[in-house]
Formats: structure tokens, sequence, C-alpha cells
């Protein structure tokens, strides 16, 4: 369930979503935009293999490999919430 709510929510940010908005408007920040985009792939493959080894492995580290996932996408959101933050105070002090 998880991995199918992270899949739609990458889905929405990425070719067609707010990312292809800031990168038409902001092509100073395509490295950015790549960088997140590339660990979305990144994160989904942390989340399989965190889900594979829970099934042999002994709680405690797969409870470590969950508390790492979770650091990974709390530190991703934030990493793009700056990024449209950053796009929006530029637009806001462009004059139309």
């Amino acid at each position: 369930a998880l991995y199918t709510c992270l899949v739609e929510h990458f889905a929405t940010e990425e070719e067609g979503g707010y990312f292809s908005e800031v990168r038409d408007a902001h092509p100073e920040y395509d490295q950015r935009l790549d960088r997140l985009e590339a660990q979305h792939a990144e994160l989904l493959q942390q989340l399989e293999s965190v889900s594979a080894r829970a099934v042999d492995d002994v709680m405690p580290q797969v409870r470590g490999d969950v508390g790492h996932l979770l650091d990974a996408l709390r530190g991703h959101e934030a990493a793009e919430r700056g990024l449209v933050q950053d796009a929006a105070l530029r637009d806001l002090g462009t004059p139309d």
C-alpha cells in the first residue's frame, strides 16, 4: 500500500506535474529537479528492499531500515518544498 501511494505521489510531481511547471518557469533549477526525480527511484528501491527483508530478517534490523527510509523521505520532501518555495519567491519578485 505504501509503495503504491509513493508511486502515485511521485507521479503527481514528475512529468506533467508541478516539477514541469517549475522546470518551465525556472530552467536554472533543472539540476535540482533531476536530483529529486532520481531520488524517487532510489526511495522506491529502498522501500522494496526493506519490504523484502522484513520477511526474512530480525525486527530490530528492519526497524532501523524503516527509520532510515523515513528519514530519507522526510529529507526528500523538505528538499522539494524548498525548491518550490524558492521558485515561488522568484515569481513573486518578478513583475508580469
